[in-house]
């Protein structure tokens, strides 16, 4: 299969501080992938890496197998964020047009399309409404929205649902992997959620405190990458998944702990 993405040794520093140490991993085309660690892994640091929004790095990242510097320059990778990111000043149906490529503008496809990616979306109806007239949800599907707009190849995803209840998050979840069939996108996606992690994903890079370095890779089951009902969740793959990803999270925390504490009496001898 063909890699959208291929990282390899990337290191990243910030002054002192060693925050990536050698990640070396690929993203396929059309897949998801899920960065997974704890809080302080470095893991947006590693997709602001990836993106392009950080590039004071050392190692190699190409995407469509040509250098990422080379790439950027024709190219973008559409990026959400916790925050929404929506323009106040716009209503729903002006902000997914701002992420359509202009060229679209011109042709009697443009309305066509803003109009198939509202109802794509679950905001028909809403399209006069101004985003702070919208729930936390919408306004994120309205962000989801306006990044698929730009019809870039790939989308990066940092902890997009982690300010939503978990009833919306788990509406959201849905909507990620039912565009991810319908669009064909490539999406990276940050979380410190393991079952989201393994709803959304067809492969897991588990990664460990900074200075980070990956852990552990996991891949999906079939049967569950290609459901998209929530009662997936409860299936035995599903759940003999996640428990083993907690018992490698624990365990690395674990000798996390050791080693900090292995430190701490050093420094008082």
């Amino acid at each position: 299969m063909n890699s959208a993405i291929q990282i390899s040794k990337l290191s990243k520093f910030f002054g002192d501080l060693h925050v990536l140490n050698e990640i070396s991993f690929a993203v396929n085309l059309g897949e998801i992938v899920s960065i997974l660690g704890p809080s302080g892994s470095g893991k947006t640091t590693l997709l602001r890496c990836i993106t392009g929004l950080d590039q004071e790095y050392s190692g190699d990242i190409t995407i469509n197998q040509i250098d990422q510097t080379r790439f950027l320059t024709d190219n973008r990778i559409a990026f959400v964020t916790q925050k929404y990111g929506n323009f106040p000043w716009l209503t729903v149906e002006e902000n997914i047009k701002l992420g359509l490529d202009k060229r679209k503008a011109i042709s009697s496809g443009y309305n066509v399309e803003v109009v198939r990616l509202i109802q794509d979306l679950g905001l028909s109806g809403f399209e006069k409404s101004y985003p702070d007239q919208l729930s936390g949800g919408m306004q994120q599907r309205l962000a989801i929205g306006r990044a698929l707009a730009q019809d870039t190849e790939i989308l990066a995803m940092d902890e997009p649902f982690g300010a939503l209840d978990y009833q919306t998050r788990q509406g959201l979840q849905e909507l990620i992997k039912s565009i991810s069939h319908r669009y064909g996108k490539t999406i990276l996606f940050v979380t410190h959620d393991i079952e989201e992690a393994i709803f959304i994903s067809d492969r897991i890079v588990l990664i460990t405190k900074s200075p980070s370095v990956i852990a552990k890779e996991y891949s999906v089951p079939p049967q569950l990458r290609l459901s998209e009902e929530l009662e997936t969740r409860f299936a035995d793959g599903f759940v003999g998944l996640r428990r083993q990803i907690e018992k490698d999270m624990r365990r690395l925390a674990h000798e996390d702990d050791k080693t900090e504490k292995n430190i701490s009496l050093e420094n008082e001898i």
